[in-house]
């Protein structure tokens, strides 16, 4: 249990480690089931820096911009820091969000519209998260797939074929109907929905008579 735990730990804090899957499982010529090598952080690179580049130009274009439950949340995060902690506690709004956003209003106090652009930076950050969270659950994807369906129609596209769509779908989900203009925890949820899609996907695999046990774990710390 303690083993898959530590290794579910590393599978989210290191994308780009050995932790990570790099085969997959698929069919060969002969109709056997062999390895595919699924491509490993250099495609995920290429991808990071063009998805990135669209969500710093969203991010530095709308920096100004604030929803209402933005100014609620900043609000909160001031509160964190500059009162007693327990004053923003409430049954209304969720603790996390505020929490993250407390340290980078640490040394500003009282609301300014700078603040509106330190908001939207880490909204970034938690984007970048989020980015790296979908990789995880696409790789693990690719793999359980091919494992479970190695006969599937889908295991004989291009591996080019799945990230295409994959990080087009990613996309449109993060900065087209969540994006980071709006300051919210929406973004913060999606990468903790794809790290746990990726570890229910982990728990499919053959454990060798290991427990998954750890995984399970790790997903009711997430959840």
């Amino acid at each position: 249990m303690l083993t898959n735990l530590k290794n579910g730990i590393c599978t989210l804090l290191f994308p780009f480690s050995v932790f990570l899957p790099e085969s997959a499982a698929t069919r060969n010529p002969k109709g056997e089931i062999g390895t595919r090598r699924i491509p490993g952080w250099p495609i995920f690179a290429f991808w990071a820096a063009l998805i990135m580049i669209a969500a710093m130009v969203q991010m530095w274009t709308t920096r100004y911009e604030m929803n209402e439950d933005g100014i609620s949340y900043i609000e909160l995060a001031s509160a964190y820091v500059h009162q007693p902690w327990t004053s923003a506690i409430n049954t209304y709004w969720s603790p996390l969000y505020p929490a993250l956003l407390a340290p980078a209003f640490a040394l500003k106090h009282p609301l300014s519209p700078e603040d509106f652009v330190v908001a939207h930076v880490v909204n970034f950050c938690i984007f970048c998260l989020s980015l790296v969270s979908f990789r995880f659950f696409l790789l693990e994807l690719l793999r359980t797939q091919r494992h479970l369906f190695p006969a599937n129609v889908f295991s004989d596209a291009p591996f080019w074929v799945w990230h295409l769509s994959g990080y087009a779908i990613f996309i449109s989900c993060s900065l087209d109907l969540i994006t980071i203009t709006i300051v919210s925890p929406d973004l913060l949820l999606s990468a903790v929905v794809f790290a746990i899609m990726g570890l229910l996907l982990r728990t499919q695999w053959p454990s060798n008579g290991k427990s998954h046990a750890g995984y399970f774990v790790l997903i009711g710390i997430l959840l």
